[in-house]
């Protein structure tokens, strides 16, 4: 789960306006294929909703509850980023059997205060704390603040010593955390935007470009060796890798969104998405 802003100006961008308001749009995709599940636009704050799943509870968790309400019951498992992230919202969630893990604000009262302290505890390590199904975790990676991570699909304090003693919450955190932020990649590399003020027309070619993604994905999915267009440049973040090459001459790596081969010519494409590192 995660947000971005729109522009007018033919591209989407984190910080832009649009005809002095800023509009985001909040979306869902799939961590593994990225494929997208569910958006909704927001401009302004609302007093009243329209939609069941956000009546009675906070805009941002009204947000993420509308998001999410196709997916009740199934037992997924929710990434978000620290926009989200809440206790209250993680049990809500864990009622209609999804659970959640996320970054946390420093700043949440719900946080005991040794685990908003910065340099509460030595480089490296972790510390966990436990409430009924919910879990909290604050690691140590770098200087000069910790981690804090909340996780009610872990109820244990597991550490992988094959990953310099890193948590597991940390590690499940970063493998599926990016799906959003690499759809929002694709969506600049080959957009249908162009240079408008009129705000709906900015929304209805974002929503264009979430279809070409998601028509590609599936496309991907069902001809994985099929050719595809050498304007199509399409592709995730140079440090999402889906297959590694295994010459040290070719360290590079195959994108599953593009049509170029495999250097060594030992792998074909994969029609799944990089693992997030």
């Amino acid at each position: 789960m995660s947000n971005w802003c729109l522009s007018g100006g033919g591209a989407a961008s984190y910080q832009a306006s649009l005809i002095s308001m800023e509009s985001r749009f909040f979306g869902a995709c799939d961590s593994s294929t990225i494929y997208p599940l569910r958006g909704s636009p927001y401009f302004a704050k609302q007093t009243t909703s329209a939609r069941p799943a956000e009546r009675n509870v906070g805009i941002v968790a009204g947000i993420l509850m509308s998001l999410t309400e196709d997916f009740q019951g199934s037992g997924r498992n929710v990434i978000c980023d620290n926009y989200f992230t809440d206790l209250k919202l993680a049990e809500s969630l864990a009622k209609t059997k999804l659970t959640m893990i996320g970054t946390i604000k420093r700043n949440k009262t719900f946080l005991p205060l040794d685990f908003q302290e910065k340099k509460a505890i030595p480089l490296g390590e972790s510390k966990f704390l436990f409430r009924n199904k919910t879990t909290l975790l604050s690691y140590q990676n770098k200087r000069p603040k910790n981690v804090l991570l909340l996780s009610t699909m872990h109820s244990k304090a597991e550490i992988v010593a094959e990953k310099n003693n890193k948590p597991e919450m940390v590690l499940a955190y970063n493998k599926t955390k990016g799906g959003v932020d690499a759809m929002d990649q694709m969506a600049h590399a080959f957009t249908t935007k162009r240079k408008t003020q009129r705000w709906h027309m900015v929304i209805f070619f974002n929503m264009l470009d979430l279809v070409s993604i998601a028509s590609r994905v599936v496309f991907m999915l069902k001809f994985p060796l099929s050719p595809l267009p050498h304007e199509d440049n399409r592709q995730v973040q140079p440090g999402h890798r889906a297959i590694t090459c295994s010459s040290p001459d070719h360290a590079s790596c195959c994108c599953p969104y593009t049509s170029r081969a495999c250097p060594t010519k030992q792998h074909q494409r994969s029609p799944f998405p990089p693992a997030y590192t």
